[in-house]
């Protein structure tokens, strides 16, 4: 059982890509997509914390995870940000 304090992420994918996980924690998942066994890009999923005072550690995230990979960089989810 979650208390009300966490969150949960997903991602699913089907058989015609590989998925390679690079991190992930209650915030984000970043991970490594692979389609015609020759194209690659990154993903990262994220649902920011909503609260005020936190919302400077959701953008401290991305800057972080920014230089971890040279590959194009797909990031989506939910920033909390408005």
């Amino acid at each position: 059982m979650l208390d009300s304090g966490c969150t949960g992420l997903a991602i699913f994918w089907n058989n015609n890509i590989t998925v390679d996980l690079l991190s992930y924690s209650t915030l984000h998942i970043d991970v490594v997509i692979t389609y015609d066994s020759s194209i690659s890009f990154r993903f990262t999923g994220m649902h920011g914390r909503s609260e005020s005072a936190l919302k400077k550690h959701n953008w401290a995230l991305i800057d972080r995870l920014r230089d971890t990979s040279p590959l194009p960089w797909l990031l989506g989810g939910d920033f909390n940000e408005i």
